[in-house]
């Protein structure tokens, strides 16, 4: 049985990080115009590849009073809900499991009910902290969603060891649809998902010519993803979702200007609703 139950249609979301150094502010302005309802709220900077969020971008535990009620009331203004954030860190240092708890509480206050993660260690310490957190996630109406990230979520193989190392029914997965592909060669994305699919409980849509280390993540429908096989997947399986739309960009296209990053956003929707798994 799943653990966050969501209405039987597709709830699809924008990471706020697709809006790069605009912010979560412009993220959230961008998600109402572009037809959509919820984001994904990034609660840590992140540089990677042609992604350059930085740390005055986000909203976190380090944010003032004042940022956080103005950004609720953002929220409220353009009809737009956080239904899952984003903070990880590394998992061994106990300062960033403290961190993370604050980032959970204030994420749980915005209406978070997922919280996504990565962590780029593997060790009993790992583990050990995934529990605890696991138990604080519970305490405040999260559930913890692991990103398809090495050492942990690297393919279904240790996604699958992963979960029996930490088994804990608030600690699950978040599978990247070409972040799978990035990190693997010679995978088959549906065949990867179904072997963990009953432990997916959001999933970052993101498209790619699923080359190996290769950064081309152009908006949805511009890649080789079989981005309609995954919704009939899961939604044979009664998954509809949280499905967070990653568009981190392409390498060597440099800063994009903010109109540019809402155009692909704008086209995802569109190929989305397209395809008919949008209304």
């Amino acid at each position: 049985m799943r653990e966050v139950a969501f209405p039987l249609r597709n709830v699809i979301e924008v990471f706020t990080n697709c809006y790069g150094r605009f912010g979560v502010r412009e993220a959230v302005k961008g998600a109402a115009r572009a037809g959509l309802r919820y984001v994904e709220l990034a609660m840590v900077g992140h540089t990677m590849g042609e992604m350059d969020v930085p740390p005055d971008a986000v909203i976190n535990e380090r944010s003032s009073e004042e940022d956080i009620q103005s950004f609720q009331r953002l929220l409220e203004a353009e009809g737009v809900r956080v239904i899952s954030a984003n903070g990880g860190g590394n998992l061994e240092e106990r300062e960033v499991v403290e961190s993370i708890k604050k980032r959970m509480q204030l994420a749980h206050r915005l209406g978070a009910r997922i919280f996504t993660i990565s962590c780029g260690k593997s060790s009993e310490t790992v583990f050990k902290h995934l529990q605890e957190l696991g138990d604080f996630a519970l305490s405040h109406g999260l559930v913890i969603a692991l990103e398809t990230h090495p050492p942990l979520i690297t393919n279904a193989d240790v996604a699958l060891e992963t979960m029996r190392k930490v088994n804990h029914r608030n600690v699950r997965i978040n599978y990247d649809t070409a972040n799978v592909h990035y990190y693997n060669e010679g995978v088959d994305t549906l065949d990867q998902l179904r072997r963990i699919l009953d432990y997916v409980v959001h999933m970052h849509l993101k498209d790619s010519r699923k080359g190996y280390k290769e950064w081309f993540f152009p908006a949805l429908g511009e890649g080789t993803i079989d981005i309609p096989g995954l919704f009939k997947l899961c939604n044979d399986a009664g998954f509809f979702g949280p499905f967070s739309m990653e568009l981190e960009g392409i390498e060597g296209e440099g800063d994009l200007p903010l109109e540019k990053r809402q155009e692909r956003v704008a086209r995802s929707v569109e190929y989305l609703k397209k395809i008919g798994v949008y209304v």
